[in-house]
């Protein structure tokens, strides 16, 4: 059949084949429909050499889809919509619905074409449907044409032993005082783990907050939260002891939820990266620890500090936030 229908037919009867088989395993029979949960839209930027060989295109790919289906490598030209203003990139694309199964997915990609050295922001949403995506992507570009996404920074962590407390920065002002002495006491414990910087954070992650526990009420701590709500609750409730020194420090990701353990409880996985720990000294000074070490965590806790967090890591513990990777 596919030899009397044609090539490009026979291609299109199977691409359709594959989504309707994709979508057939999705109850969008009782109104109103449920989807799958989606997944965080993904951009990567690239670059490459030109034919010529003279200068490099930069080329953004976008990775959208929802669980359970089958990804396709393109999406349809009409669908994909680009915007540039000056070094602001706005890109939308019809995101395959999974109910509606003539619609197209990603990943695909986005030729931006030759840009100057400079740094951009790209901003991604998924279109036209009532699950949208949105993500944002901040690269630099070379003299050379190269592309590279802006680079995470590293939270560090200081321990002052007189004062018997921990903290953490990724503020690089902060991270020089308290390394040239500036700030007396302070020591670092040669522990650090990447984290989003406060101005490029993606679209699929979230600003963490900084609370400052203050002296006058007997703390000297801080408290950081990728939870606004967790920070707001913190003011309300002990407004004389914590007040906000910022709303967004770095950025971090989210945790999604993956199934249950014995006992019914929610437990949560990371798909940025791995689970950071919040551990509280449940002691005088109200003293906090942050750390994606699963072994000093644990010796946190046999020495009597609280782990805390919305999220359940599946071995039961409490985790505040996910940090990312190394690119």
């Amino acid at each position: 059949m596919c030899a009397l229908a044609g090539p490009v037919s026979c291609l299109i009867g199977v691409m359709l084949g594959v989504l309707a088989g994709a979508v057939s395993a999705i109850d969008c029979l009782p109104p109103p429909p449920v989807p799958p949960f989606s997944d965080p839209a993904r951009l990567v930027v690239s670059s490459g050499l030109t034919p010529s060989g003279s200068r490099d295109r930069t080329r953004i790919t976008i990775y959208d889809r929802f669980n359970g289906l089958t990804s396709t490598p393109f999406a349809i030209a009409d669908s994909v919509e680009v915007v540039r203003s000056g070094k602001t990139i706005i890109i939308s694309g019809v995101l395959l619905d999974p109910c509606i199964p003539t619609n197209s997915i990603g990943p695909f990609d986005v030729d931006l074409g030759w840009l100057a050295p400079g740094l951009y922001t790209v901003s991604y949403s998924s279109g036209a449907t009532n699950y949208s995506h949105e993500a944002v992507l901040r690269f630099t570009v070379a003299d050379s044409g190269a592309a590279t996404a802006w680079p995470l920074v590293h939270a560090v962590e200081y321990f002052h032993a007189g004062l018997d407390r921990y903290f953490i920065t990724a503020d690089l002002r902060e991270i020089g005082a308290l390394d040239n002495n500036l700030i007396r006491g302070w020591s670092r414990t040669g522990e650090d783990f990447p984290v989003f910087p406060a101005d490029g954070i993606p679209g699929d992650s979230g600003p963490v907050c900084r609370l400052y526990g203050l002296p006058e009420a007997g703390l000297d701590s801080h408290f950081y939260s990728i939870d606004p709500d967790e920070c707001a609750v913190v003011l309300e409730r002990w407004p004389s002891s914590w007040t906000l020194e910022a709303s967004v420090v770095f950025g971090a990701g989210y945790a999604f939820g993956s199934g249950v353990d014995e006992s019914d409880a929610q437990i949560h996985h990371c798909d940025l990266g791995r689970p950071l720990f919040r551990l509280y000294s449940n002691g005088a000074g109200s003293d906090h620890r942050y750390t994606t070490s699963p072994q000093i965590r644990d010796a946190m806790i046999a020495e009597g500090w609280i782990a805390e967090g919305q999220y359940r890591a599946a071995d039961g513990i409490p985790f505040a936030m996910c940090i990312p990777t190394e690119r």
